[in-house]
């Protein structure tokens, strides 16, 4: 299955003045452990990655392409994307630094009808200690936390 990942740095103003470092990393799930993929990176384009875009970060951290257009005008963004050849089950894991602050957000993914269905997602407006996030997850991917403490 072919997945999306994004790394991204903006300085926007508006809607409100943001600016945020996010470095995406990729990883394959099979056999209780993880795998990190090797994924071939391009530039990113409106045209083809604006949905993709919106789907993975509309609801983690808040931003959409609608908001990074509109604070082009004042600010800057560089993407990008990193295609990779993946299984049934992934796991997304972004070092997010916002206006200073780093964060780490999971992403989780499993193959349902023929594609890969988001099954967690962290957000930042509502994020609980690391612990609790990797034990949830961990359940969801058939994982023991420890397969997921040294991300």
């Amino acid at each position: 299955m072919n997945v999306k990942a994004f790394s991204f740095s903006a300085s926007l103003r508006d809607p409100y003045p943001r600016q945020m470092t996010v470095k995406t990393a990729v990883y394959a799930v099979s056999g209780g452990g993880i795998q990190r993929l090797e994924c071939q990176t391009r530039s990113f384009s409106i045209e083809l990655d604006a949905l993709d875009f919106d789907a993975e970060f509309g609801d983690t951290i808040q931003l959409t392409v609608a908001d990074v257009v509109r604070g082009l005008a004042s600010g800057e963004f560089e993407c990008n994307v990193s295609e990779c050849k993946g299984g049934d089950t992934l796991l997304k894991v972004y070092e997010v630094l916002l206006n200073g602050k780093s964060f780490k957000l999971l992403s989780a993914y499993k193959l349902s009808e023929g594609r890969l269905s988001k099954i967690y997602a962290d957000t930042l407006t509502n994020l609980a200690p690391w612990r609790k996030r990797i034990t949830s997850v961990s359940k969801l991917l058939d994982l023991s936390p420890q397969a997921l403490e040294g991300l």
